[in-house]
């Protein structure tokens, strides 16, 4: 079945500020809102507390005289995450088109709450022997099936409930709630260490920190049990429309969709890896200080967060795909250059690098889901979305980090994952320009 979609940048709106926005959304909007914001933070505060104590994680869970391998043996499970993404973004994809949006919203924040908590509770390998290490990975493999599930879902939910002229602005609000989570998951690290001391932290302290996501996750569940399905997908279910097999529509008349998500959202990942995960390792090998790199940091992360709902209420006005295809085009052109800047350079060349890829990565991911949810098929949506989107996050996010180092030592350049970046964008400008305009 085709179904009519539109992009907003063909829509004529006028558009008032936010918070008048929010307050005229009513009852039932706030409510998603604050739902669907509230699971992303706890989302992403279990899915970032695990790559803030990983060197703790290394030592109990892999023991070895050279704590370099524990933390790599670590770092490797942290990847597990991302093998389960596919599997995880088609199986809650099928579920979010058969049971509704809100049945993944609630399955997927019950499983990341779950699967963090246990992580907390893990014995070691000095009590488990290799059953700790296999645990551990199975943990984090519900995590990854989790998070695969859930910023799908909640974009998806919110596209189909929010007002027509200010979609952008709903949906790259549910952005900073990422940010966010990252956020409130490092100060609750830094607190907890503060607290209990470097060596209480060490040895049993960092186990709390997976803990606080039970109350986190339950107050986020019982908010979201009390959200009605969405008006659209409930029309779609009464109309008998929906796909009865949209995994195997997805390959067949789908498959050019899937295409085209997987490569559009390709950019998000890479883009934001290289900010907030890549950005300080270069920045350490260019000799600045742990302060400055902390400090360049943390103002990426709010600059993200503060920027996702401004870019959001502009792309209402101006549309989701020129603010994309402008995007794409900064990082082809200036990605290199700003990064060459930071060799050797002043700590505000590093800040200026840092605020201009923030900015721009939030131009760009701020529109991502909801462009993704205008072209694709709605009789197999979440399917075809989830799966494409996910599987872009195993393909590129998955490896990125570890391009990222390859790029830059076999180049002898650590700027050289700059130009990985500018390629990454080109590749989904051509995804984003291969799209055509759907008619009824």
């Amino acid at each position: 079945m085709t179904v009519s979609s539109r992009h907003l940048d063909e829509m004529e709106a006028t558009k008032p500020s936010a918070f008048a926005e929010a307050s005229s959304a009513g009852p039932d909007m706030r409510r998603l809102m604050i739902a669907t914001f509230c699971g992303q933070v706890s989302e992403w505060y279990d899915y970032g507390v695990y790559a803030l104590v990983a060197a703790q994680i290394g030592t109990h869970f892999f023991p070895s005289a050279h704590g370099d391998q524990s933390l790599l043996a670590a770092l490797a499970v942290f990847g597990v995450a991302f093998l389960a993404r596919p599997l995880g973004g088609g199986v809650m994809g099928v579920l979010g088109d058969r049971m509704g949006r809100k049945a993944v919203l609630v399955i997927s924040l019950a499983l990341m709450t779950m699967s963090t908590a246990a992580i907390g509770c893990l014995p070691g390998s000095e009590v488990l022997g290799m059953l700790a290490p296999l645990l551990l990975v199975g943990a984090r493999f519900v995590q990854g099936i989790s998070a695969a599930g859930e910023s799908t879902a909640a974009i998806t939910f919110v596209a189909e409930s929010a007002p027509a002229h200010s979609k952008g602005l709903f949906t790259a609000t549910l952005m900073s709630g990422n940010s966010a989570g990252f956020l409130l998951a490092t100060a609750c690290v830094w607190l907890t260490r503060e607290i209990l001391g470097d060596a209480a932290f060490d040895a049993w302290g960092w186990r709390c920190v997976f803990l606080f996501a039970l109350p986190l996750g339950c107050v986020g569940l019982f908010i979201r049990k009390g959200l009605k399905e969405s008006a659209a997908f409930t029309r779609l279910h009464g109309e008998r429309t929906l796909s009865t097999t949209p995994l195997r529509d997805t390959f067949t008349s789908g498959m050019i969709e899937l295409l085209q998500a997987i490569g559009i959202s390709a950019l998000s990942f890479i883009a934001n890896y290289l900010l907030v995960a890549y950005l300080p390792i270069h920045l350490a090998a260019q000799g600045f200080s742990p302060r400055a790199i902390s400090s360049i940091g943390v103002a990426a992360t709010l600059t993200l967060m503060l920027s996702y709902p401004l870019m959001g209420a502009l792309s209402d006005r101006v549309g989701r795909r020129p603010m994309m295809l402008s995007a794409c085009a900064f990082f082809i052109i200036l990605g290199w250059p700003l990064f060459t800047m930071i060799n050797g350079a002043s700590s505000a060349s590093a800040f200026l690098c840092a605020i201009s890829y923030a900015v721009a990565t939030a131009a760009f991911i701020s529109c991502l889901g909801l462009y993704c949810t205008e072209y694709i098929d709605k009789s197999r949506l979440m399917t075809t979305y989830s799966l494409g989107f996910n599987l872009s996050a195993a393909i590129f996010g998955g490896s990125s980090l570890w391009v990222f180092g390859m790029l830059s030592r076999l180049s002898g350049n650590p700027a050289t994952p700059a130009i990985y970046l500018g390629a990454t964008a080109m590749l989904t400008m051509i995804s984003i320009l291969s799209v055509r305009k759907r008619q009824q």
